[in-house]
């Protein structure tokens, strides 16, 4: 990552630590998805600092979304992190967004 990106990213991290403390990177490798908290990746900037996100702290994709589902805040009908789950929650309530240009 070019100093340019990693000074983009660092600006997108304050922007999304603004509105929530639950902000995160996303950040594709060939390894897979790592989910890094965005507090995680502006500790680790400085005027010399490049983006090493091997060396912070991060979970796999796969365990972030098992996290955020299971989580105690939030919808008190999501019990577990199954496709049955979601199907039960579908069913029970329904909202659809269009979008249209005028």
């Amino acid at each position: 990552m070019n100093r340019s990106d990693f000074d983009r990213m660092i600006d997108q991290c304050k922007r999304m630590l603004d509105l929530s403390p639950e902000s995160y990177v996303f950040h594709y490798s060939s390894e897979g998805i790592r989910v890094i908290p965005a507090i995680a990746v502006l500790a680790s900037s400085g005027p010399s600092a490049v983006f090493d996100p091997d060396g912070l702290y991060f979970r796999k994709i796969s365990t972030f979304y098992e996290d955020h589902f299971e989580c105690f805040i939030g919808d008190m009908h999501i019990s577990e992190a199954s496709e049955r789950t979601l199907e039960q929650l579908r069913a029970r309530s329904l909202l659809s967004l269009v979008a249209r240009s005028e």
